[in-house]
């Protein structure tokens, strides 16, 4: 049989045979992904039975890129962790047999969801319970104690983001063949400004759904390509998930108007429009603070969620209480224009505000939001005084 690119079929096949007690016939090898990163072949035998073998890209590797035994080492650590990953066959660290160190594991069935086009093929539930099953993976990957499974030594534990910033500039300029503007200034950039480190644990280094197998009913199988795994500060990989986090984030906001409007406008036509809105903008001042202070990713998305319910329960009864004000027959006009104001003032302090977060920290659009929440609370004071069921002046 001849040999696939990054396969030494002979030589491989003498290696299983002594790892898997003993392989029957030859061995059939399947590239799963390659090009610049590590090259992964699943390999199966005519007894049906599968694993994943994993060595670095053909041709020149950087410094400290593709380190083989380092993989194999964490994946091992992790085995019993509560973090899943695959069960390790063995190491390879004699280039004699593959051109090159390589590691096996065991293939894990499930569904690697790489594209919308396979998320579409999955039911919205198991896609719920899939991003949910993320998350909880990934706050168990943090949570390991680097003692217990032998991996506190796996790298410094401090200056995580320096370390990473001065790795990639070294890379990038190791790598590169030709004038790549701005490059080097985004380096100094960043170098400028980088976040105090919070605590010490396992970065996976590219935590996202598609370097995860997940079974049919949604839970994390295994957690895959471990290539860029160290120890630093672990909210790294909360920031890599970004596009997921806002996501839940969101949807934690939106929960919270769902259940909160319909409470809040019951509650106005017994006790007047005044109370609720205040209490609703008054809250929203506190919880905005409070946001800032906090730095726990499942308490931050309950503190939004109830953000969103104090927020979205005002909404609506200040759109009431517009009505109730207006004449009534500019009531619907007047309303329609609080609209359009709203929409304005949303469209400028969402630009506005990513502009002074990109400059000065989200914290500072957080001060800022709570400081016109608070002015809001003092224009709704001056409002006039209207019970429910009054009547508007014609």
């Amino acid at each position: 049989m001849g040999d696939t690119a990054g396969i030494n079929h002979d030589n491989l096949v003498r290696w299983f045979d002594g790892q898997v007690g003993g392989v029957d016939g030859g061995l059939e090898f399947h590239l799963i992904t390659g090009g610049r990163s590590n090259l992964t072949f699943t390999v199966s035998d005519g007894h049906g039975r599968r694993w994943v073998l994993r060595r670095p890209p053909m041709g020149h590797v950087l410094a400290t890129a593709h380190d083989m035994a380092r993989e194999h080492r964490i994946i091992s650590a992790l085995a019993d962790s509560g973090v899943p990953v695959p069960s390790i066959v063995g190491l390879c660290e004699d280039e004699e047999v593959n051109g090159a160190p390589f590691y096996v594991m065991d293939f894990v069935p499930g569904l690697v969801v790489r594209d919308v086009a396979i998320a579409e093929g999955v039911p919205v539930e198991v896609r719920r319970r899939m991003g949910e099953s993320l998350v909880e993976v990934l706050a168990r990957l943090h949570a390991v104690d680097l003692d217990a499974v032998g991996l506190s030594g796996l790298g410094r534990h401090d200056g995580y983001i320096e370390r990473q910033l001065k790795r990639w500039r070294t890379q990038f300029v190791d790598a590169t063949t030709r004038e790549i503007p701005r490059v080097l200034e985004v380096h100094d950039l960043l170098a400028a400004r980088v976040p105090t480190q919070q605590g010490v644990g396992i970065v996976h280094g590219d935590y996202r759904l598609d370097n995860c197998m997940m079974s049919a009913d949604g839970e994390v199988a295994a957690v895959l390509d471990w290539e860029l795994c160290t120890l630093g500060d672990v909210l790294a990989d909360v920031a890599g998930m970004g596009p997921l986090m806002m996501g839940v984030t969101v949807m934690a906001l939106q929960v919270g108007g769902i259940v909160a409007s319909p409470i809040a406008g019951a509650w106005s036509d017994r006790a007047g429009r005044r109370p609720v809105v205040l209490a609703g903008l008054s809250a929203s001042t506190v919880l905005i603070f409070v946001l800032t202070v906090i730095h726990n990713d499942i308490l931050f998305i309950a503190g939004v969620s109830v953000l969103g319910f104090v927020m979205y329960a005002a909404r609506p009864v200040i759109h009431s209480w517009m009505m109730d004000l207006a004449p009534a027959k500019v009531a619907a006009s007047a309303t329609s224009v609080m609209f359009g104001v709203q929409s304005m003032f949303v469209a400028i302090i969402v630009t506005v505000g990513g502009a002074a977060a990109d400059r000065w920290g989200l914290g500072v659009v957080f001060y800022l939001l709570a400081a016109s929440m608070l002015i809001a609370n003092v224009l709704v004071y001056l409002m006039p005084h209207h019970e429910p069921g009054q009547g508007a002046a014609e």
